[in-house]
Parts: structure tokens; sequence; C-alpha cells
């Protein structure tokens, strides 16, 4: 379209009502000094009389629809032709060849990328097979653990010298050498072999499902008192055992009491009233420990320690009167129910078929006398404390010394183990010394009160209660990687504390005295 003021290509063109076609610059600057004329046709004309006459976008990208302006006429002779394909070949040029260095960066990045990927996944790739490598090995030696084939290392003072699997709460097994003083026994038979793991393999996969109960807070037990539950007609009590069918929910159902002089009675712990006494020589002979073999609630077994013979009864009769080599030091039952572990003065610590016919089924040899044993929640270990002062920690299966654990003060006199299976406690005349069996080093060192009689954890393994000579109770928590005493109480009228147990959910101890008559229950006023 051309401009009919000038006659030539119009930039922006309008369209007048007159129905001529003007450049809007040209038209607009007539207008103004012509006074509203059409400059063509002298007809009145204004600014709103003028229509634009639209053309495509210029960023359209249709061919059709590109608005191409119009050149020069300077520009239509051949030089001015040749010029202009010139510059506009040195343009695309100059385009290409930047385009092409942009594609060689992108090329260059991309192959960086590339490479970096490749040697991700053969990192990746190569720690797969490591970790499943690694996790065969562990299995291997898990079931090496369980079955007590541990290679022997070197042997463990107060310091740490060696490390075990921290599955210590399933296997609970301590590599550690075989102690030189202690004289070997021989295999056990294959029946007990396989009881004895599959207690193991059972009771550890129940440790790995379960969930922690909710049990009383360190506030809570900083409230503890003691209070008399029930008075026997003994002039002490010797020993105590606790029937728990399921520790993490119930409350005892019955307790059993050992006379300081003869006589073992039993206690019904919901009415709290005398429920009967133990058949035979249990009956009428001074018991020095009492365990408890079977928890069942309608029919619990017991067994006893008369001087040099161990009695296992129910409420009923007597299942077995079996004779040891020697007066018995100590008893501890094995968690399957069906077997019993036998302490003598010998020294020696004789295993029996209790569920059985009583059978002798292998006998350790410690190098010292005994003191104490305690067996692992797990039934794989059986921790003994000697007058020498050391501890010694045996596979029961395989019959050896795993661990040697050397005490830094006075020789350990009692011993417990926490449900977690964590954790063994050894305690003596000034102190109690937690020893963490996953890297065998003392964990903790608590001042006891005084000469320690008793110990036992509670079943989340974070409380210990402790009984001493001088009738305290003290009761120890385990927060924050650190074990702090909690609660301490004197009992009126009470002499050396013999034993102590928890109740459910951690909410008192049951503790027994050898100069009082009580059953003494310690927990937060009702």
């Amino acid at each position: 379209m051309f401009c009919s003021i000038s006659g030539q290509p119009c930039a922006e063109p309008v369209v007048s009502r007159t129905g001529y076609v003007f450049e809007r610059r040209l038209i607009e600057q007539a207008l103004a000094s012509n006074g509203s004329v059409c400059p063509v046709s002298g007809e009145p004309l204004t600014r709103d009389d003028l229509f634009a006459v639209k053309q495509p976008p210029a960023g359209s990208d249709t061919p059709s629809s590109v608005a191409v302006a119009p050149k020069p006429a300077s520009a239509t002779s051949i030089p001015s032709l040749l010029r202009s394909l010139q510059a506009e070949w040195d343009a695309a040029m100059l385009e290409t060849h930047a385009l092409k260095v942009q594609n060689a960066q992108v090329r260059q990045e991309l192959s960086r990328a590339l490479y970096q990927h490749d040697a991700a996944c053969r990192v990746v790739a190569r720690l797969m097979a490591e970790k499943d490598t690694l996790k065969l090995e562990i299995d291997a030696l898990k079931r090496q653990i369980r079955t007590g084939a541990v290679p022997a290392a070197a042997p463990v003072a107060a310091a740490p010298a060696a490390s075990v699997s921290d599955a210590m709460d399933v296997d609970a097994a301590v590599a550690a050498p075989a102690s030189p003083t202690a004289a070997p026994a021989a295999a056990l038979p294959a029946d007990v072999v396989a009881d004895f793991e599959a207690t193991n393999e059972r009771l550890s996969k129940t440790r790995k499902k379960r969930k922690t109960p909710e049990t009383a807070t360190a506030d809570d037990l900083a409230a503890f008192t003691p209070s008399t539950v029930l008075e026997s007609s003994y002039a002490g009590l010797a020993s105590l055992a606790v029937v728990t069918p399921n520790p993490a929910t119930d409350a005892p159902t019955l307790l059993a009491i050992a006379g300081k002089s003869r006589g073992t009675a039993t206690v019904d712990w919901a009415s709290k009233q005398l429920a009967g006494h133990l058949p035979g020589q249990l009956k009428a002979s001074k018991v020095s420990s009492l365990v408890v073999l079977s928890h069942d609630t309608d029919t619990p077994v017991f067994a006893g320690a008369v001087k040099d013979h161990v009695i296992v009864a129910t409420h009923a009769e007597v299942s077995l009167n079996i004779q040891t080599p020697a007066p018995v030091v100590a008893l501890a039952a094995h968690p399957s129910g069906n077997y019993l572990f036998v302490a003598t003065a010998e020294p020696a610590v004789h295993l029996y078929a209790a569920a059985a016919d009583g059978a002798l089924v292998a006998t350790l040899t410690p190098p010292a006398a005994i003191r104490d044993i305690a067996v692992h929640p797990d039934g794989i270990l059986l921790a003994a404390a000697l007058v020498s002062g050391e501890t010694l920690v045996y596979n029961v299966v395989e019959l050896e010394v795993v661990a040697t654990l050397a005490a830094d003060a006075a020789d350990a006199a009692v011993l417990a183990f926490s449900e977690n299976g964590f954790h063994l406690a050894a305690a003596n005349a000034s102190d109690v010394q937690i020893w963490d069996l996953r890297k065998l080093e003392v964990a903790a060192t608590l001042a006891a009160p005084a000469d320690v009689r008793a110990l036992a954890f509670d079943y989340t393994g974070n409380y210990l209660a402790v009984g001493t000579a001088e009738a305290h109770l003290a009761a120890f928590a385990y927060a924050a990687k650190k074990w702090t005493k909690v609660a301490e109480s004197a009992v009126t009228g009470a002499g050396a504390i013999t034993k102590v147990a928890w109740t459910a959910h951690a909410r008192g101890v049951v503790a027994v005295s050898d100069a009082a008559k009580q059953v003494i229950l310690w927990a937060a006023p009702q």
C-alpha cells in the first residue's frame, strides 16, 4: 500500500473515511496544518475518521503472514542487492558458527554427565555386592554364635579388648577366650543342644518384635516407700521366687518364700494371703536357694536347694530329688524350664534335666569357688562369679568359657542379667558394675549404699533394684546413656535383704530379709 500524499510504501497505513490510504504520520501532520480537511478530496476529515489497516504480527512464524518491509529505492540496484545478500550471508555464517560452538559445549557437558552417571552406577553396584557379602557373613557368624562356634580372642579386663555382635538383644553371645585354668567339659547331647538352640531362637525372635511396655517413671520410683505385704511364720526369709506368666503385662501370681531356718511357703499375690507350703524336704528342711522352673499359672514348678540335694516340686508333689556331689551354693533355671544349673562347693556347675528324670547332663569346672550364677534370658550364656574376683561367662552349648570379666575391686557376690540381654550386673561389697556385653566393658559403676546381697533388673532393662546387707533398697535408672540412682529407702526392722524382684510395669519391688518375717513391697503409696 502506498501513501496518497508521498506515493511511498506505508510503514503504518491508515484509511480515511473518504476512502484514501495515508501514512499515519503524514496525514496527521496534514490535518494539523490544513485544518481538518482531506488533502486529496478537500472534504472535512478528523483524526477520528482515520482507521488503521491491520498487518500480521511481527512475531508470527507463518510465512504467509510475515509482513516484509519494502526495500528503499536505493536498494533496488544490482550493487545494492549484492551488498545486502553478502551481509545476510555473513550474518547466517556467524549464527551457524555460534550454534556449532554451543552444540560442542552441550556435547561435552553431556559426555561428562554420562561418565559420572556410569561411575556412580559402578560404585553403587560394588557397594551392593559388598553389602550382600557382609550380610551373608553376618548370618554365618550369627549361626556360629548360636552354636557357640566363636573363635577365641584375648582375655578381657576392665578396659574393652574385644567386641561382639550388636545383636545382643537376640543372641547375647560374647566373643572371648576360654580360660586357660578352666577344665574342659564333655559335649552336650544332641537333644539338649537342639532344645537350647530352639529356646534361644524362639526368645530371640520374640525380643526382636516386641514393643517396650509402659513402665513407671523415675519420678514414680523416687516416691517408693517400703510396706509389709504379708507376715510369715518364719523368723527370717532366706530366698524368694516369683511366678509371673507374662512379665511384660502381668503382675506376679504366686510367691514362694523360703524360711531362714526351715520350710517353704507360697503366697497368693492377688489376695496377699498364704496359699500353702511346698511338699517334702522343701517344707521340713532349710532351703538355701529357690527358683521357678515353670511359670504356669495353674501348676507352677519350683526348685529348691537343701544342703546337697535339689528338690523339684509343685504344690501337690515332689517330682525330683537330685543329690549333688557337694553342698549347693546357687541355683539358676534355664529359660526353657527343662534344665537346672546347680553351683556346688566343689567348685562346679552341674546341668541337670529337671523336666525329665533329673539326670546329670554336663558339668562345668571353674578354677575357683563360686559365689553366684545367672543364666542369660536367651539361655545360651551362663555367668559364674568366683571368689577370685573374676566372672566367667560360659557358652552352655559348647560348655566353654567365652569371656572372662575381671572386677576392679572386690570379688562379685551377686549376678543379674538384664532381660533385654545387653547388660550383666555384678555386685560386690562396695559397688555394682554394669557390664555391656556388646562391648565387653564396664558401662557404669554404681556406688552401693552398703554390701549388696540382691540384684534384679526390671522387664525393660532400664531399672535395677539393689538390696543390701544393711536393710537398704535402692533403684537405679538408665537414661541418656548413663545410670543414676533415683530412689533409696531403709527397711525398718529388717536385716540383710536376701532377694528382690520387680512387679509388672516396674510399679514396685518385692523383697525379703533374713532378719524379718515380713514380705516387703517397695512401691509408691496407694
